[in-house]
């Protein structure tokens, strides 16, 4: 890691001190206890985000001592996140953030793992996975719902395991086809798949998108893969929600809840704010790629993230819904890159208290000056999907392509309006 892109972050309850301290040591190599901890610079962007996004956090200060299980003793005051690299058998995780929550004083972080796992031998021979294809379709009135989804969806849930770390995935396709996250891979061009009846195979890395955390990689051999259901409908609030991955590198781990929440506005590595679905199913380290899942088997989202004061699972994970997931990763296997559409404005929470996203700035040249919008706007819709707040601005205009035209409803001095708006390219 170079400075000045740092990638550990602290938030505090009370005040910040006033000025960041300067290291010479890269803190995010999980360091034993022989190690002291070194302090981090972390410069931000200004408190609005563009395209509607989350505020940017405070500014970074001292880290804590490491532990020699690689997860920090959280001072009195910060809370630490924890990051991609480390040493010895983890997963790879980006630090994010959740728009609107940071002022309340939690962090997101990825799913890290420190705990040692059974590791995959690199250059096993791929062998044919001996199970059924696709999952079984798990119906409304079993007895246990939660054990049904898991022994449905079990055999199409799999172990990654990289130079660097574990993570979770899921057979999605036929062709050998395997859904994860950008930060589970990395820069890996090849990855080790454990199935689950303790079949290993090679796997290559066909593409990644990290604004979105989705990766897909591919198995040599097809034989007797079992490929899991893919919802066709939306998640909805308060329906069961099974996790299925390899927590801490314990593979075939199965916990459950509910959907909290739909649409969530999240801030991920690079910036860009995606919609994601909320769970309470806990969800620890080592479970980034795996899936979420309703009461029939399909999977609804794959898992990404979590939120924590303290690194591990506190009721509240986020997954990638598989809708956007699926769309990613058709594009990635088919050579193709994801772009999203940019509207070219910073907004804020409105004064006059409407709902909405306020423009506080619209960049010159941008598909928002080329239309006509102005600062003090207040977007309430984009092509009828309404904008409640800042962070719903940036999902919604993020799920749309470049190019494409689309409909913003505003408030200008109290007067509703209509703007035809063609989107720009970031």
């Amino acid at each position: 890691m170079q400075e000045g892109n740092p990638t550990v972050s602290d938030t505090w309850n009370d005040q910040p001190p006033a000025t960041p301290p300067t290291t010479d040591t890269d803190p995010c190599v999980a360091w034993g206890a022989e190690h002291p901890a070194a302090p981090h610079p972390h410069p931000h962007a200004p408190n609005i985000a563009q395209d509607g996004g989350a505020p940017a956090p405070p500014p970074a200060w001292t880290l804590p001592q490491w532990e020699a299980n690689g997860l920090p003793t959280p001072p009195p005051v910060t809370r630490p996140v924890i990051t991609r690299k480390g040493r010895g058998t983890r997963v790879l995780a980006g630090t994010l953030a959740v728009a609107g929550l940071l002022g309340a004083g939690f962090v997101t972080r990825g799913l890290v793992d420190d705990t040692p796992a059974t590791s995959v031998v690199a250059g096993s021979t791929p062998q044919a996975v001996t199970v059924a294809d696709p999952t079984p379709l798990v119906e409304d009135d079993a007895d246990e719902p939660v054990s049904a989804v898991a022994e449905a969806l079990g055999p199409s849930v799999v172990k990654i395991q990289t130079g660097d770390g574990l993570g979770s995935g899921v057979v999605y396709d036929e062709a050998g086809l395997i859904l994860t996250n950008a930060h589970v891979v990395g820069s890996s061009a090849t990855v080790q798949v454990l199935f689950s009846d303790g079949t290993t195979m090679s796997a290559e890395v066909l593409g990644t998108d990290e604004a979105n955390d989705i990766a897909v990689v591919q198995v040599e051999s097809t034989d007797g893969l079992t490929v899991a259901r893919l919802a066709d409908e939306p998640a909805r609030v308060g329906q069961l929600a099974v996790a299925v991955g390899s927590p801490f590198g314990l593979e075939q781990t199965v916990t459950s809840g509910v959907v909290s929440a739909v649409n969530r506005p999240v801030q991920g590595a690079t910036n860009d704010v995606v919609g994601m679905l909320q769970t309470d199913a806990p969800i620890n380290p080592g479970n980034s790629g795996g899936a979420l899942a309703n009461r029939q088997g399909e999977v609804i989202g794959i898992n990404s993230m979590i939120f924590s004061e303290s690194g591990e699972n506190n009721g509240i994970g986020f997954a990638i819904p598989i809708d956007r997931a699926k769309e990613i990763a058709d594009a990635l296997v088919g050579g193709g890159t994801v772009d999203r559409g940019y509207l070219g404005v910073s907004s804020t929470t409105p004064t006059t208290g409407e709902a909405g996203a306020e423009i506080a700035q619209v960049l010159p040249g941008s598909a928002a000056d080329e239309a006509g919008l102005q600062v003090g706007d207040v977007i309430v819709a984009v092509d009828e999907s309404p904008i409640k707040a800042q962070g719903d601005l940036a999902v919604t205009i993020g799920t749309h392509e470049p190019g494409e035209p689309v409909s913003v409803e505003i408030l200008r001095d109290g007067a509703a309006m209509t703007i035809e708006v063609t989107l720009g390219a970031k």
